[in-house]
């Protein structure tokens, strides 16, 4: 997984006053972008507004003193193959689709790599910064960042087959894929990603590699690989509606920890109590958003019995904790421990000593948990296209 970061040599100084981005993209459709440096600007690198169909391919972008890309409105673009570092303030925007429909724009990241993204702007700067519908990133290599990788809200987006390595080096509190404060940011997926090496040595309350914070939820973790991360794979700050299935936690103290606000979740989206300054009343019903209503109330129906629940509902046994495998580490406080399975060194890696968490056909992960899939942990990470070799 992943590869060593060799030193890079800077062979000359350059200087720039430009402030505004490099490329500017609007109502356009099938424009490409390919193996292009975008570098050496006081903003950003490109930004597209309600285009179509427009990709970024096999390009660089370094030396910004804002993010790389902002796609905002239209459909189906994307960035590919890319490499992104040395940024001031993140990676790439996506924001597309219709929250008030729940049209996806699918807008995408695929085969890229990141880090070193935060050379001015050390937190909430993303990787890769999600809002509105079902937005998509795969395959890709995120690393060696300050704070978080991962900021989602809105509805439906996918995470899928990617590398997290050694993000959050210098805070605290926080996830490396993060979300928070919002009910209704329902339907995303995080799947068969690998975690490893994340955290840092600052204590406090610490860090996660997933974090559901203050009242969030509703999303789908399966079948994920987290070795050595943070000081907590999973965490949730009353997060509710969670089904976190068919993963493997590997040598972590605390692997997951959500969490029961008893009447805390109940007091948020109510808009009462102490709690009110947050506004999740404003972010569940507004002009865009009714949970009450189709189609948040159709396609989400556990938030909406949620709602209805009462003060007194038990938040943390909202949360479905089924199938996972927890090797060298705890169980933890679970709403449902006996479906889950603790074991005490190699349950059968194909090389756990070279972090090959690939289970061999006669683990006894198999024999001990029949109800867990195969994880396709070689499939994870950047792979060979016809731009990277």
């Amino acid at each position: 997984m992943g590869r060593q970061i060799k030193p890079r040599r800077h062979l000359s100084i350059s200087l720039t006053r430009l402030g505004k981005p490099l490329v500017q993209v609007s109502d356009t459709a099938a424009v490409v972008f390919e193996r292009i440096a975008f570098e050496n600007s006081r903003e950003r690198g490109v930004v597209m507004t309600n285009s179509a169909n427009c990709e970024i391919r096999a390009c660089l972008f370094r030396n910004l003193g804002r993010n790389a890309v902002d796609i905002t409105g239209g459909s189906k673009c994307g960035v590919v193959s890319t490499e992104v570092y040395d940024t001031g303030a993140g990676g790439v925007n996506l924001d597309g689709g219709d929250r008030k429909t729940l049209t996806p724009s699918a807008h995408y990241v695929r085969n890229c790599e990141f880090h070193h993204f935060n050379r001015i702007e050390k937190t909430y700067r993303p990787a890769v910064d999600f809002k509105g519908v079902g937005q998509i990133l795969s395959h890709s290599y995120i690393h060696h960042s300050d704070a978080g990788m991962i900021l989602f809200a809105g509805n439906d987006h996918l995470i899928e087959y990617n590398e997290f390595a050694y993000g959050m080096q210098h805070a605290d509190e926080m996830g490396a894929i993060y979300t928070g404060r919002d009910p209704s940011a329902c339907g995303t997926v995080i799947r068969y990603n690998y975690f490893h090496h994340m955290g840092s040595q600052l204590g406090g309350c610490g860090t996660e590699c997933i974090s559901f914070d203050d009242g969030s939820g509703f999303c789908r973790i399966y079948g994920n690989v987290f070795y050595k991360s943070a000081d907590g794979h999973i965490g949730g700050n009353g997060a509710v509606g969670l089904r976190i299935e068919n993963n493997v936690f590997i040598r972590n103290k605390r692997p997951i920890k959500i969490s029961n606000w008893g009447s805390g979740w109940h007091e948020w989206v109510r808009g009462k109590g102490r709690k009110q300054s947050h506004n999740i009343p404003d972010k569940i019903f507004n002009d865009t958003v009714n949970i009450l209503e189709p189609p948040y109330s159709t396609r989400y129906p556990e938030l909406v019995e949620m709602y209805h629940s009462g003060p007194k509902a038990d938040r943390f046994k909202s949360n479905k904790i089924v199938t996972n495998v927890f090797v060298d580490e705890p169980l933890g406080k679970l709403p449902d421990p006996a479906k889950n399975l603790a074991l005490k060194g190699d349950p059968g890696f194909e090389n756990m000593a070279q972090e090959n968490f690939t289970l061999k056909n006669d683990s006894v992960v198999f024999e001990k948990l029949p109800d867990f899939k195969p994880i396709p942990f070689e499939k994870i990470g950047l792979q060979k296209d016809e731009y990277r070799k």
